[in-house]
């Protein structure tokens, strides 16, 4: 198998099987909410998200509050 070139570009069904696996793996990103937690553990309300864990997890320990670091899909709406 060649790899693509200007001299020998990429045949249609390649290309045609790329686009097809690029919008089923990437066609939603996760992003990660820090939703606040009451005394008995129960959410209160969710203060931000981020496109990361990380970063979730560092805005949560900056508010201070008890929190959790949620994983949420940006495309789906609410229910």
């Amino acid at each position: 198998m060649t790899t693509p070139s200007p001299i020998s570009p990429p045949s249609e069904e390649s290309w045609r099987r790329a686009q097809h696996a690029g919008r089923t793996k990437w066609s939603a990103p996760a992003a990660y909410a820090v939703v606040l937690m009451d005394e008995s553990g129960s959410p209160t309300s969710v203060v931000g998200t981020f496109p990361g864990p990380m970063s979730a997890e560092m805005y949560g320990r900056i508010v201070g509050a008890d929190f959790r670091v949620v994983r949420v899909n940006p495309s789906s709406p609410p229910p």
